[in-house]
């Protein structure tokens, strides 16, 4: 992520991140997971693309949490990794008045349905 150059590299680094230590955990159950968990961080991306700020400021928590794992501390990669999820949080929860506006058109253009034909017998 700190050698990234653009958005679509700064992403994809931060998501082989996520999903890297999802890998490390040897968890069955969580790697059941997997792909939901990339479906979300691809969302999650997507919308937060453009928030001035998303990568470098939140760049010292990724590499905290790196830090600690690598380190086998699993207090400190926990406080870490909230750290991480809690800044992320406060990005998108900035730009929940745009989120809710595309929600309402998407919302209002499913709700108008074409008339159906009557059969008549």
């Amino acid at each position: 992520m700190e050698t990234s150059q653009d958005h679509a590299s700064a992403i994809a680094a931060d998501e082989a991140f996520h999903l890297a230590i999802l890998d490390a955990t040897h968890n069955p159950v969580l790697q059941g997971f997997r792909g939901a968990i990339d479906t979300i961080l691809s969302t999650v991306f997507l919308v937060a693309v453009g928030s001035v700020g998303w990568f470098k400021d939140n760049l010292p928590n990724h590499a905290a949490a790196a830090r600690a794992i690598d380190e086998g501390n699993a207090e400190k990669a926990r406080i870490a990794m909230e750290r991480v999820l809690g800044y992320t949080k406060f990005k998108l929860s900035n730009k929940r008045p745009a989120i809710a506006a595309a929600r309402k058109a998407v919302g209002t253009a499913a709700s108008v349905k074409p008339k159906r034909k009557r059969h008549v017998s």
